[in-house]
């Protein structure tokens, strides 16, 4: 498509470069966020000392099957 009127093309142009600019500069942005991470802003049970994977896998077990038990309650 050919833009005809010169200005317009300009503008157009322009705003491909800063757009293209601004995505850069996210880009960049979201790079060195990703970086800036420490051990020190993690969790202890994410940096592995929590719960071994077992214990946490019966513990759902147990949720997910002591409703099971109980008798349903009646909401009326």
């Amino acid at each position: 498509m050919k833009i005809a009127d010169p200005t317009l093309a300009e503008m157009g142009k322009n705003l491909k470069e800063a757009m293209k600019m601004l995505e850069d500069s996210q880009r960049r942005t979201e790079e060195e966020n990703g970086k800036k991470v420490v051990s020190g802003d993690i969790p202890g049970p994410l940096q592995g000392s929590g719960q071994d994977m077992v214990s946490i896998l019966q513990l759902v077990q147990n949720l997910m099957h002591g409703d099971e038990d109980e008798e349903p309650q009646s909401t009326r």
